[in-house]
């Protein structure tokens, strides 16, 4: 399994400007990484808003969040989901989801509780389940395969060419693991 972000620097601070430029980056890269580091130049295919290859030769899911695209692939289903940290009335959003918590939930809590729900809903399995925190970003990964080969990042400035980008591996210090935590989203 390999996961690849993408920063995105825009000029424009627009919500939905940042919302069309992180599909069509995410699009874009994601035919550039499958064509040259998995050699695969399929169609892209795309039921409901999810891509997808016809012939499931790699797994993939895309998440983003404020100025972040991540990108995960894998031989077998997976699900990845991003959250950019930043305050919020937790408590609020579980009594939304009629989940009922005797404690005040921690903003750890809930980012781990909100990504795993999107990574497993994502990757249609509960298997393999890692938290992490990269940068100011939460995150989650739902595979079968246990395995992470590498992260890997790039930074993009709204008008630069897809093609001149290049991705450096993240030292493995730059992602902190959390511990898996029981709370979840029924």
């Amino acid at each position: 399994m390999d996961i690849y972000f993408i920063e995105i620097t825009s000029k424009k601070n627009d919500k939905l400007h940042l919302k069309k430029l992180q599909h069509r980056i995410s699009r874009a890269f994601l035919k550039k990484l499958l064509s040259e580091k998995y050699g695969i130049t399929s169609d892209i295919k795309e039921e409901r808003g999810k891509p997808f290859l016809q012939d499931n030769s790699l797994y993939f899911s895309i998440s983003h969040s404020e100025n972040l695209i991540g990108i995960a692939f894998d031989r077998g289903d997976i699900g990845l989901d991003i959250e950019f940290i930043k305050s919020r009335n937790f408590d609020d959003i579980l009594k939304y989801y009629k989940l009922k918590r005797e404690t005040p939930i921690s903003e750890t809590e809930f980012y781990q509780i909100w990504t795993s729900y999107e990574a497993e809903y994502k990757s249609g399995t509960k298997k393999h389940l890692k938290n992490f925190i990269y940068g100011g970003f939460a995150g989650a990964i739902s595979s079968k395969n246990d395995t992470i080969h590498a992260f890997y990042k790039t930074e993009i400035k709204h008008e630069q060419n897809f093609d001149t980008c290049i991705f450096n591996k993240i030292d493995k210090n730059e992602i902190e693991f959390l511990p898996l935590s029981d709370l979840r989203l029924k």
